[in-house]
C-alpha cells in the first residue's frame, strides 16, 4: 500500500490576496490623487479668470451705485418719476456698518 502525499501544486498565501486589495486601492488612490490636482489648476485658472474681470465689475458697480444714489437724490427733489421708479425697483440708501473699536 503506496500512500502518496502530494502537497498540492497550486497552495498561496492568503497574503497574496491582501497584497492584490492593497495594489488595486493604492492605483485608484493614485488615480484620485491625479484628478484633485487637475481639479485644483483648473481652480486656479477659473481664480485667474475671475481676477482679470474684477476691475471690470468693480467699474460696473460703481456706475450702477452712483446712478442708484443719483436717482434717490432726484426723488427726495420732488422727481415724481424718480420715486416711481426708485420704488418700483426698490432701490433704498442702506445704512454704513460699524465695526466696533476693540477693547
Amino acid at each position: 500500500m503506496t500512500t502518496s502525499t502530494a502537497s498540492p501544486s497550486g497552495t498561496y498565501s492568503p497574503f497574496w490576496a491582501l497584497w492584490v486589495v492593497f495594489a488595486t486601492l493604492s492605483a485608484l488612490q493614485a488615480t484620485y490623487l491625479v484628478n484633485d490636482f487637475s481639479e485644483r489648476s483648473q481652480v486656479m485658472a477659473s481664480k485667474r479668470d475671475v481676477d482679470k474681470l474684477m476691475p471690470e465689475v468693480e467699474k460696473i458697480n460703481r456706475a450702477t451705485e452712483s446712478m442708484g444714489k443719483g436717482l434717490l437724490d432726484l426723488a427726495n427733489a420732488g422727481s415724481g418719476e424718480a420715486k416711481k421708479i426708485a420704488a418700483e425697483m426698490q432701490i433704498k440708501v442702506n445704512t454704513p456698518v460699524t465695526v466696533p473699536r476693540p477693547k
